[in-house]
């Protein structure tokens, strides 16, 4: 595009040298150039076709614009206004649709000063006239406004050392000058300043200046028309300078006309100025620029060319770092250089750069090093290895033949202004306000890019020197919070079906199909849509041509139910356009709830027409977006029944490529859900004090999601001295071991995965009671466990009360053939436990033949004598440490004769289990040898008895007596 549609007119190498720099440095001076205002043809250009008025209604969003913009809708009054971050800002927004209102919200203390200015050179439908109000805290009443005090473009606002006159909440509001236009889009910048300026110091006229102050803010004044105040500043490659100036900061009305601006760039050098006489009181100016190289600058306050007026003033220079729109960012040079731009002819030359592997696209910066002997013949296109083409730039520097004749500059998105001037060596600039590198964002850059450059007329050239691209990532998707997992609700990549999409609309083409619209170079030049982003299916407007004119055309998805599902919810679609300007034809993506309501802006298009026109002659070159895989996130949607809207409307005439859509996916989080269980056992039911016991614990997920980090506890009893190892099984980890002690391990359970513990685990002699022993597993994260019941397990075993009966046996008696004898059987209980009257006889004792069983009695319990078969038995309990006697009486046979021996049987309950297992015999106390059979011998004489008097009978009775205890104790 030509000058003469552009915004601007420029003049360089204004003859105002700065005092003293020549003879600070060995160069030339260092000169102005000026930015002057010469916007009319592009108003009437736009002004020649009617703008919609309005957009269906809901075209208009809760959040507004795309997510590259910091605005947030909608902010129309001072209740819904978007916060400006801190003290200082750069937000990006849009006026539109026609009548559109945007509210900024800041708070302050009483005497702070206010320095805000609107940038609207790059808004793409060509009008740039904004008007800027400072609000007090009540949303309505007007502190200061400003309708035409900026320069960038020629009608911005710049308001600069407003003073608030309380604490409290105050807004900026920015709308366009014209309630039937619009602002697409535009930047505020925004400083606070608080307390005093510091006082600048003289003489600062020589470059770079005086030390910029700490933070940035001064007052000084001019007294001459040689007097210019310099403040120099360090910058880093990539940094945005705003500078505001208050001409009246007294506010008395008395006020003059200032330039300001930042140098130096180009060759020879030149200060990039601006410059606005101001129509209403109070002035002040406004200057942007973005620095290509780190150094030293000045910044400039100054008189400018035949200015005759001087005054005082205050200077806010804020200082904005670049800020990367990505990650990942790396830089591909080109090998294809240099490559000759030939002179004696107009032409066309190509460069290539190739990108490696397949990086996508979230912001692209085009850096070009060229030079050229009359700059604005060149116009440049950069072609994707897709096919799609964007245009960087067309008759941009300078006009004048041999003059700053050196381009060595980045087109960046980002930047703080368009190539507005003739110096493009040193500064960063966004593209033209018809183009748009975003328009590569979501591609993958893999491949093979290609540069094209256009010299439109014979007689002067040169040489690309250079050119790169940085291309930058976009972010990892958010992830779900911890105890969350993020699921797929919807996809379709339409190759098996239509996805259940449905289209409807006035002149609606929407069709599911390959693409085959032929590129054409006509007067209205369309791009050519031959492919799906993936396979061979996919919906586009029209597959073999234009949108219809006079249409509305809406795809909508089928309902989408997030019931359930939490944030963050993450639409990605893949989608191509090619369309007309926004001030006719309109295309968004909204997802709402399923009927319309609440819808949230996930795209919308707000850029001028899709078209390039270079060269001499002109060739129609149709400009659009490759296929680009998008985002955006919706969470205010989550639990809700949604669905995704495509709309395309049009009017009357001028119809494009139209919008294509593909590979359509919605995810958002669920709950993590996974049942843990738990399982104990030692396979028995009691336990002795003083044994041991085995257990098996085995903790498993029954799914359906793993389990990362588990913790598996069991606190063993403190009569419980353990060892443990550990093994898993379906994927499940766990410490191996052996270890001693408590089981608290951090095990990984996949779903159906698990792990077993083994635990030998002794008992203390000393335990009573019963033995109980609980093992938990927890999940790790907030993962919710639907049953959460099975997580512990808990094995109780009855601690046995073991008894440990013994018993003696004594016999008393005259151990004569005929005569009684007596037993005392002792049964004593030296175990822990009582010994119970279990089933069975706790004590059985069967009398040899040469006896017959009489009776038997017991001190406790029960004795029962079984005469018929000379047997004794008892039943009875004994407690610990407690003795029973067991007393049998019996007679020895007449015919009895030799040793007798008998011992008892004791069943007892040596394990504390309620039976009898245990059987000891009784023991004679009165020999050495422990367990032995009680017994004595029967006393015979074989002599005869002769008659004897009664003296006789009683001297043979005390010596039969006496053999008795004699043979008792042998």
């Amino acid at each position: 595009m030509k000058l003469n549609a552009g915004i601007f007119a420029l003049v360089a190498m204004l003859p105002c040298v700065l005092p003293g720099y020549a003879a600070a440095q060995s160069s030339a001076p260092i000169a102005f150039e000026v930015l002057e205002i010469a916007n009319a043809a592009q108003e009437q250009e736009d002004a020649s076709r009617p703008i919609n008025s309005q957009l269906p209604a809901n075209a208009r969003s809760p959040q507004g614009i795309p997510a590259n913009f910091d605005e947030v809708e909608p902010n129309n009054t001072a209740a819904q206004a978007t916060p400006l971050p801190g003290n200082a800002a750069r937000v990006t927004a849009n006026i539109f649709v026609n009548g559109d209102v945007d509210f900024w919200s800041f708070s302050g203390t009483a005497g702070d000063r206010i320095y805000a200015a609107t940038m609207t050179s790059r808004s793409s439908n060509g009008s740039v006239d904004s008007t800027l109000d400072l609000i007090a805290s009540d949303g309505s009443t007007v502190i200061e406004t400003d309708l035409n005090d900026g320069t960038f473009g020629s009608t911005s606002s710049s308001i600069a050392g407003a003073t608030l006159p309380a604490t409290g909440n105050y807004y900026l509001r920015v709308t366009h000058a014209s309630a039937t236009n619009q602002l697409r889009p535009y930047d505020l910048y925004f400083q606070l300043r608080s307390g005093a300026p510091a006082a600048e110091t003289e003489p600062n006229d020589t470059f770079p200046g005086e030390a910029l102050p700490a933070g940035g803010w001064v007052s000084g004044s001019t007294s001459a028309t040689t007097d210019a105040d310099l403040y120099s500043l360090n910058l880093n490659a990539g940094d945005t300078v705003f500078i505001s100036v208050d001409l009246d900061p007294e506010r008395d009305t008395v006020e003059w006309n200032a330039q300001t601006g930042l140098g130096a760039f180009g060759a020879p050098p030149l200060f990039l100025v601006a410059n606005d006489a101001g129509a209403a009181t109070p002035d002040s100016e406004a200057f942007f620029t973005t620095v290509e190289t780190a150094g030293t600058y000045g910044a400039l306050i100054g008189i400018p060319a035949a200015g005759t007026t001087f005054g005082t003033y205050h200077a806010s220079i804020s200082v904005f770092p670049r800020v990367a729109e990505g990650v990942n960012c790396t830089t591909y040079t080109s090998t294809n250089v240099p490559v000759v731009i030939a002179s004696g002819a107009a032409g066309i030359v190509t460069s290539t750069l190739t990108i490696p592997g397949n990086p996508r696209i979230a912001d692209v910066d085009v850096s070009v090093n060229l030079t050229h002997n009359f700059m604005v013949d060149l116009d440049v296109q950069l072609t994707a290895p897709g096919g799609n083409t964007v245009g960087l730039f067309s008759d941009i520097g300078s006009a004048t033949a041999g003059v700053q004749t050196t381009m060595n500059t980045t087109f960046d998105d980002e930047a703080a202004i368009p190539p507005l001037f003739t110096v493009i060596n040193g500064n960063r600039v966004a593209p033209e306000f018809n183009y748009r590198l975003s328009w590569f964002d979501g591609q993958a850059a893999g491949g093979t890019w290609t540069l094209t450059v256009r010299d439109d007329a014979a007689g002067d050239g040169g040489n690309l020197n250079a050119w790169s691209m940085m291309v930058c990532e976009p972010p990892p998707p958010p992830t779900c919070a911890p105890g969350f997992v993020a699921q797929t609700v919807y996809s379709t990549d339409f190759e098996a079906d239509d996805g259940g999409f449905t289209h409807s609309g006035m002149a609606d083409e929407w069709a599911l199909g390959l693409p085959a619209t032929v590129a054409t170079t006509t007067t209205n030049p369309v791009a050519g849509f031959t492919t799906c982003n993936s396979g061979t299916n996919c919906w586009k407007t029209d597959l073999t041509g234009t949108y219809n004119a006079s249409s509305t055309q809406d795809l909508l998805s089928p309902n989408i139910n997030l019931a359930g599902l939490s944030a963050p919810v993450i639409v990605t679609w893949a989608q191509r356009y090619q369309m007309e300007s926004a001030s006719y034809d309109h295309l968004f993506i909204d997802y709402q709830q399923a009927g319309g309501a609440t819808p949230v802006r996930l795209f919308e298009w707000l850029d001028a027409t899709m078209t390039d026109g270079p060269g001499n002659p002109v060739v129609n070159i149709p400009a659009s977006s490759g296929w680009s895989s998008r985002s955006a996130r919706v969470d205010s949607l989550a639990g809700l029944n949604t669905e995704l809207l495509f709309h395309v409307d049009s009017d009357s005439s001028v119809n494009f490529g139209g919008l294509a859509i593909d590979d359509v996916t919605i995810t958002a989080c669920r709950a993590l859900s996974a049942d843990l269980q738990i399982t104990k056992t030692d396979g028995v039911t009691s336990a002795i004090p003083g044994g041991s016991v085995t257990y098996t614990i085995t903790a498993s997920n029954a799914g359906p999601d793993p389990v990362t980090g588990a913790t598996v506890a069991d606190t063993f009893p403190a009569a419980l001295t353990c060892t443990w190892t550990c093994a898993g099984a379906g994927g499940g980890t766990c410490a191996a071991g052996p270890v001693s002690g408590n089981i608290n391990d951090t095990v990984n359970l996949p779903a159906g995965g698990s792990v077993i513990y083994t635990a030998t685990c002794a008992i203390s002699a000393s335990a009573t009671g019963t033995l109980s022993n609980t093992a938990t597993v927890a999940a790790a994260g907030g993962i919710t466990d639907p049953t959460p019941g099975n997580n512990s397990a808990t094995d109780v075993d009855t601690l046995l009360a073991p008894a440990n009966v013994s018993g003696t046996k004594t016999v008393t008696g005259s151990f004569l053939p005929g005569s009684a004898i007596s037993y005392t059987i002792v049964l004593t209980n030296s175990g822990s436990g009582a010994q119970q009257d279990n089933p069975g006889n706790e004590f059985t004792d069967i009398l040899p033949a040469n006896l017959t069983l009489v009776s038997a009695t017991a001190s406790s319990g029960t004795a029962v004598a079984s005469i018929g078969t000379n047997t004794v038995t008892w039943n009875g309990t004994i407690a610990a440490a407690a003795s029973v006697t067991v007393t049998i009486n019996a007679t020895i046979n007449p015919m009895a004769s030799g040793i007798i021996t008998n011992q008892g049987t004791i069943n007892y309950d040596g394990d504390g289990d309620g039976t009898n297992e245990s059987t000891r015999t009784t023991d004679d106390p009165g020999t050495a040898t422990a367990g032995d059979p009680t017994g004595f011998g029967v006393l015979t004489i074989s002599i005869p008895v002769p008659m004897l008097n009664w003296i006789g009978l009683a001297l043979l009775s005390l010596l039969v007596a006496g053999f008795a205890l004699r043979q008792r104790n042998t």
